[in-house]
């Protein structure tokens, strides 16, 4: 397969022309210019299409917050292209310039593989129909142990239990009181399966929103002292606050207490840690026989014991909820595990995990095989067969 630039001579031509489709600026001979560009190979369209999807262009913004008055030029360009109030927008003469130095830097999403071995020629076999990637959805079971699928379900009530009302809100589910609950407690279950996220409110105006394979537990009306629910795999929290009911999460043998707060909890089980990771407020978490208190932009993480991170990536870790993979020297393993969840596929390895680690930024709305393009571009040995990626070491 082709570099996606080889068919512009000069690299920043490239970067240049999807700087001013995204500001409105091309003229129509060099829109028509970049149109050619990008329908002559699929490796160009994905390129300019990650390099203006809404998700990708919100993380560029969040780490460029700091370019200075440069900024707020590029930032109201990327706002009207978000379809957001952008106000009076102030066009310099440099901004193509910056705005392309900025496309090229990040190599518009596509990944930066460090091999510590030779490079090997990749191969990859694309089955005829496209892998499509992960969606809305989950399913929820109600206290008396009927399941509903959410995937796609109107507005409308779903359920009356114990004085709690479960509707779908605008494609969420959000939990109501509507009458005084009774001393038994209820318990409703909502599970991600892989290729699903789902979103929604707890009886306390809580928000949750859950990652591809997970699942949370929780009362259908908060009573007592304490508000707690249980997480298996990933989640993000923003706690409604209660001064006099902690909120408490409990999660493959790990415990963390809130008033009000926004974070995030990464339990799956076929992961060595539980991270947990503060975004806004102030949380306790318990696990190893100790305890620690984090401050914002924290991490504590739990194995045998408990330690605390105090420089964490924010961006990278809740990059999932922004509808992004986000990899900063991200073993080849670790990847392909985020890659199974999101396109419900299975990861064989020929022999042992290649040894490679990946740094770069993908839309998650890309179909698996624009990713298997990328894997191959970047010399990985890996093959498609039906739903099963083969990952080759040699």
């Amino acid at each position: 397969m082709q570099d996606p630039l080889d068919n512009i001579q000069d690299k920043e031509r490239a970067a240049g022309l999807i700087a001013g489709h995204l500001q409105g600026t091309l003229s129509d001979a060099e829109q028509q210019e970049l149109d050619a560009w990008i329908g002559a190979d699929a490796w160009n369209r994905a390129y300019f299409e990650q390099a203006v999807s809404p998700a990708f262009l919100d993380g560029l913004m969040s780490e460029y917050h700091k370019a200075g008055e440069m900024e707020s030029d590029l930032r109201a360009a990327i706002q009207l292209k978000l379809g957001r109030p952008a106000g009076k927008i102030i066009i310099w003469k440099t901004w193509i310039r910056v705005a392309a130095a900025i496309i090229l830097t990040l190599g518009i999403g596509i990944f930066t593989w460090y091999k510590t071995s030779a490079p090997q020629p990749g191969i990859a076999t694309t089955p005829a129909q496209p892998v499509p990637p992960g969606r809305q959805g989950a399913v929820l079971t109600l206290s008396d142990g009927r399941q509903v699928t959410l995937d796609s379900l109107p507005n409308g009530v779903v359920a009356d239990q114990n004085g709690s009302r479960a509707a779908v809100v605008n494609g969420q589910l959000a939990y109501h009181p509507v009458s005084p609950a009774t001393s038994a407690i209820t318990y409703n279950t909502i599970t991600t399966p892989r290729g699903r996220q789902y979103q929604l409110a707890l009886p306390d105006g809580t928000k949750v929103w859950l990652n591809a394979a997970s699942r949370i537990v929780f009362p259908t009306a908060f009573t007592g002292k304490e508000r707690k629910v249980t997480i298996d795999g990933e989640a993000y929290f923003e706690v409604a606050r209660d001064a006099q009911r902690p909120f408490r999460v409990s999660a493959a043998g790990t415990d963390i207490e809130v008033l009000g707060t926004s974070f995030n909890i990464n339990a799956y089980q076929d992961e060595h840690d539980v991270r947990t990771t503060l975004m806004e407020g102030s949380v306790k978490v318990y696990g190893a026989h100790a305890n620690i208190v984090l401050k914002p932009g924290q991490q504590a993480v739990v194995n045998h014991q408990l330690q605390m991170d105090a420089d964490v990536n924010i961006g990278q870790v809740i990059a999932w909820k922004k509808g992004l993979f986000d990899f900063d020297s991200t073993g080849i393993a670790t990847v392909m595990k985020q890659l199974s969840r999101w396109y419900d596929i299975d990861v064989r390895y020929e022999g042992k995990a290649p040894d490679v680690l990946v740094t770069g930024k993908m839309d998650k709305g890309l179909n698996l095989n624009e990713i298997m393009e990328f894997l191959t571009k970047m010399e990985v040995k890996c093959r498609l067969t039906g739903r099963t990626v083969i990952v080759s070491n040699n």
